[in-house]
């Protein structure tokens, strides 16, 4: 796991978007990495209501008014419709590519829905790019 909390986690996203847990019990830190998250650590079956709630919003706002930088991994655009709503409330978005697994048409579909979606589309990242055989394409790690 990347992100190794300095303490136990007790609530996450779900907990917060559910009423259950406040913004400041679901934020968990790791002063190492000097990084705050808020873990979604389990899915909820009206996620999408969630997403949509004001209680979402109000973290938004409150993610804005107190870090310099907020990233929302989300998942899968394609099949999920979360990332796709989270998507019209951030300032930008970052589209993920696997190298030799996320087809051309699925990049071009996951571009179409993001903009349908008035996503602001900041670039893409490209993953899990093997170096040997990048080599062989002439591509070279940055």
């Amino acid at each position: 796991n990347w992100f190794a909390p300095d303490k136990p986690i007790k609530h996450d996203l779900v907990d917060y978007l559910g009423g259950s847990a406040e913004i400041e019990a679901v934020v968990t830190r790791n002063a190492l990495a000097m990084i705050d998250v808020v873990p979604a650590t389990r899915t909820a079956p009206d996620a999408a209501a969630l997403i949509a709630s004001d209680r979402m919003h109000k973290l938004l706002e409150w993610g804005k008014a107190n870090y310099d930088l907020v990233v929302i991994d989300t998942v899968s655009i394609m099949p999920s419709l979360d990332g796709r709503m989270l998507a019209r409330h951030v300032d930008a978005t970052v589209l993920v590519v696997e190298w030799l697994a996320t087809t051309l048409e699925s990049a071009k579909e996951a571009v179409e829905l993001l903009l349908k979606n008035d996503a602001q589309i900041a670039g893409a990242i490209l993953n899990k790019v093997d170096p040997a055989k990048a080599a062989r394409y002439g591509l070279s790690p940055a």
